[in-house]
């Protein structure tokens, strides 16, 4: 039709935050083993202590080292913090969240052995004393196999920051806030609450969205302005780029497959393969299935802030 033109004001993607290097040196900080993870030790204890996180195993034990790279022999700590200890029926590790206020390590695992699955809630601190907070099960049968890798489950959040509120994690693999998978996949926000680990369930999306598939794992948010998403595939032929979700679950609008490499190729922090993300001490822990390359912390405020860029940039926000 006449008159119509494209719109000629275009902006650049935005480009990922850089990493954040303040807490480094600590043990292992430049990640040399590709099965494992090393994040930064509890707020308020010796300079260069690392947390060893298992990446490739569901089981394997937590381990907490000194910068000469002695493991720790405190309370729990002594010979690793086995999964059982989180409570004698818990299978799997299904995440972690460190809180830099409390200057506590928050840890979900999922058992197995009851239909539908349950999730065990547990805390431990340096000292090596850990709680058992509480063990529910879930109200369905898709919220099943909950991992720390689960494609479907954002990572465990903290709802008014460190220090703060009952936890969360998102499923994006249900019609509606803890119902079963299907159309209009609305996903869920489950609620853990901190007192007890009782567990309840809100819609991820507002009733103007609905989908045919759910999203990807959603690592980063939401952000204050309710913006989730986040990488998780790639780089492979004919793209170079990582890529996942992203949506704002204000007004329903999103995207399944979103690039998060901006106008360049993929050059910030990343693995041989898949990648997730936890939340630790105000920021991001990037984890994977392989190896690491580069720097594995980013600043929570610059995540966000870059996100809430990227729903600009792609008309969501």
């Amino acid at each position: 039709m006449a008159g119509l033109t494209f719109n000629t004001k275009k902006r650049a993607q935005p480009e990922f935050p850089a990493p954040d290097t303040s807490f480094e040196p600590y043990f292992d900080s430049g990640q040399s083993w590709a099965t494992y993870t090393y994040c930064p030790g509890f707020n308020g204890d010796a300079a260069g202590t690392s947390i060893r996180l298992p990446q490739t195993s569901y089981t394997a034990a937590l381990q907490y080292y000194d910068k000469n790279g002695t493991a720790s022999t405190s309370g729990s700590w002594n010979g690793g913090v086995a999964i059982t200890e989180i409570h004698s029926d818990a299978d799997y590790w299904a995440g972690w969240y460190m809180d830099n206020t409390d200057q506590m390590l928050y840890i979900i695992a999922t058992d197995i052995g009851t239909s539908p699955h349950s999730l065990c809630f547990a805390k431990i601190n340096a000292a090596g004393t850990l709680t058992q907070i509480g063990k529910t099960a879930h109200n369905n049968a898709s919220l099943n196999s909950h991992t720390s890798t689960s494609g479907y489950q954002g990572p465990l959040y903290r709802k008014g920051g460190d220090g703060s509120g009952d936890f969360a994690f998102r499923h994006s693999y249900t019609a509606s806030g803890g119902a079963a998978a299907g159309v209009p996949q609305r996903g869920s926000i489950v609620t853990i609450a901190a007192s007890n680990g009782a567990l309840s369930y809100t819609d991820l999306m507002p009733s103007a969205y609905g989908s045919n598939y759910s999203f990807t794992k959603t690592s980063f948010g939401p952000t204050a302005n309710n913006i989730i998403g986040g990488p998780y595939y790639g780089p492979n032929a004919g793209h170079y780029a990582w890529y996942g979700s992203i949506a704002n679950t204000n007004n329903g609008k999103g995207y399944y497959a979103a690039y998060f490499a901006g106008s360049q190729q993929h050059k910030w922090a990343g693995g041989a393969s898949t990648t997730y993300w936890i939340r630790w001490r105000e920021g991001y822990i990037h984890m994977n299935y392989g190896q690491h390359y580069g720097p594995v912390y980013y600043k929570e405020a610059d995540i966000h802030n870059y996100l809430d860029e990227m729903a600009v940039f792609y008309g969501i926000l």
